[in-house]
């Protein structure tokens, strides 16, 4: 009433409980808590084993003078933190300043498996609206690797940019301290770089623009693109 309110919620199921959130709003702005439990839920195990036994995620919106919303948000897992924050244009939920956002977490083991890596950060700016945005930002992965290859960092800019239904991603990975008894420590050595250039067009083709690694004794060009009845690659070795 009056332009503000409260709100509770839960879900169960059985004895679990597996949601719970609450939030208040005024005509200035608003703020919600919800708590996710994994644990002890059989539908829920996979995300039990990469985020941890719950997750919580908190929102706060203000009401600038100018009519912009004051974005903070924030969701947090035993292995994973995303966290928002910015001005988006209102009434649309868009923004030409840009959301900034940070995602971290302590193993990328846990979360995407085996060889993936150990801490990881991504750090990028937000800007355009629902259906025509672009993202700039930054990775930083500890300790990746393949089979008995496996390198000390990996990190550089990835770009990602969806307009008229086509998305774009490039991204472009120095690896660092590279090391194994194996096949491909010989071919990638200590310092080997990846970069690509990919797309998935409105009509659902994906396209690989660029691929290319550059190793110590290696060397990787290629392109191609995939449909629904063929998938064409060219490249050199």
């Amino acid at each position: 009433q009056g332009g503000q309110g409260a709100f509770q919620a839960s879900a169960t199921s059985g004895a679990l409980t597996p949601l719970k959130a609450s939030g208040r709003w005024t005509p200035v702005g608003g703020s919600a808590e919800a708590v996710l439990a994994f644990k002890g839920s059989d539908l829920l195990e996979p995300l039990a084993r990469r985020l941890g036994d719950q997750a919580t995620a908190r929102v706060a919106v203000s009401r600038q003078a100018d009519g912009r919303l004051d974005l903070d948000a924030k969701v947090q897992a035993d292995t994973l933190t995303l966290a928002v924050s910015g001005l988006l244009d209102s009434p649309a939920a868009s923004s030409k300043s840009g959301l900034k956002f940070n995602l971290a977490s302590a193993s990328a083991d846990r979360l995407a498996g085996r060889g993936a890596g150990g801490a990881a950060r991504f750090d990028g700016v937000w800007r355009g609206t629902l259906g025509d945005w672009r993202i700039d930002g930054a990775l930083d992965l500890k300790a990746p690797g393949v089979d008995d290859y496996r390198l000390v960092q990996v990190a550089g800019p990835l770009t990602a940019r969806l307009y008229g239904g086509r998305l774009d991603a490039s991204a472009d990975l120095q690896g660092a301290g590279g090391q194994g008894p194996g096949l491909l420590a010989a071919l990638l050595g200590q310092r080997p770089r990846l970069r690509l250039e990919l797309a998935r067009t409105a009509d659902g083709r994906l396209l690989a623009q660029r691929i290319d690694l550059a190793g110590a004794d290696l060397a990787i060009n290629g392109q191609g693109g995939a449909g629904l009845e063929r998938t064409d690659l060219i490249g050199d070795v």
